[in-house]
């Protein structure tokens, strides 16, 4: 059992793509569909592996929701003993707060989906010159 997990799971890498490339931007669904099933298991596994009152940050370099809010939403309609927390990037580390400029809440909603209102404490960095795109959510076990 651990007292912290870092899952950095295995995504579609949307985050990184550069926006001048199109031919990037096409992800098949089934590609999506694919990527979402490998991290719920690597999330179950990292919340298996976790002593209670252990964190677990998940982040994916994805900017699509199916990879980032829709997966903590699915995880907190499991009822696992889990909280999402405040993702805070303001612990006085030059490059987080460099960051905080280029973060948003998590998503509550996408398009017709609507998500747990308590997925804003996660943060989307959004692809900018300086970063690439990436998603953070901090889950403790209870």
């Amino acid at each position: 059992m651990f007292d912290r997990v870092l899952l950095d799971a295995p995504c579609t890498g949307s985050g990184t793509w550069l926006m001048q490339d199109p031919k990037h931007l096409k992800v098949k669904s089934i590609d999506l569909e694919s990527a979402a099933l490998r991290q719920k298991k690597l999330l179950m596994a990292g919340i298996r592996n976790l002593k209670p009152g252990g964190t677990l940050m998940y982040a994916t370099c994805s900017i699509f929701p199916e990879e980032n809010e829709e997966i903590i939403d699915w995880l907190l309609k499991c009822q696992f003993d889990i909280d999402l927390e405040d993702v805070r990037l303001d612990n006085g580390n030059k490059l987080l707060n460099d960051l905080k400029g280029e973060a948003i809440p998590g998503l509550t909603s996408y398009g017709e989906k609507n998500y747990n209102k308590i997925l804003s404490k996660a943060v989307r960095i959004l692809p900018s010159e300086y970063y690439e795109g990436f998603f953070l959510a901090r889950l403790v076990k209870r």
